[in-house]
C-alpha cells in the first residue's frame, strides 16, 4: 500500500504526493511549491490574448515555445510553468500572483502521512534563507 503525503498551509494550499511504501529510512525533498488550481476561464482567456499579442509583436522563439506549451498543457502545473517566461527574464510581464505556481514562504506547515488506516500528523517550520534578502 502506498503512502500518501499531504502538506498544507493556513490558506488551504496543498501539496499531495504518493510515496512508495518500502522498508527503511526515506527522505522527501519538497520544492516548496504547492499543487496549483486550474486557471479560471477568464484567466485562460487573458493568457491566450497576451500570448497572441506577444507572438505578433515579437519574434522571440521563447514566446512561441511558451504558447505551444500552454496550449499543450494537461495539468495546471504544466500550464503555469509554460507561462513562467512571461514573468521572468527580459519580458517581466506583470501578471498577478494568481497566475504563478503557489510557493511556500517562511512559516509553519502541516504534514500528514497516511498509510492505510494509519495517519501521522506533524507541523514543520520553513525558515527564511539567510543568504537571500527579503523583498
Amino acid at each position: 500500500e502506498d503512502v500518501l503525503l499531504e502538506i498544507t498551509d493556513q490558506y488551504g494550499h496543498k501539496k499531495l504526493d504518493t510515496l512508495q511504501n518500502t522498508p527503511g529510512i526515506h527522505r522527501y525533498r519538497w520544492d516548496l511549491q504547492f499543487d496549483p488550481a486550474p486557471f479560471t476561464p477568464e484567466q485562460e482567456k487573458n493568457i491566450r490574448e497576451i500570448l497572441d499579442n506577444l507572438t505578433r509583436q515579437y519574434s522571440f522563439s521563447a514566446i512561441r515555445r511558451a504558447k505551444a506549451a500552454f496550449e499543450a498543457a494537461k495539468t495546471p502545473l504544466e500550464a503555469r510553468k509554460a507561462i513562467s517566461i512571461l514573468t521572468s527574464g527580459y519580458l517581466s510581464f506583470r501578471l498577478g500572483d494568481e497566475y504563478k505556481v503557489p510557493t511556500a514562504k517562511a512559516g509553519t506547515y502541516m504534514i500528514k502521512m497516511s498509510v492505510g488506516d494509519q495517519v501521522f500528523k506533524r507541523s514543520i517550520q520553513v525558515r527564511p534563507d539567510p543568504l537571500v534578502a527579503e523583498r
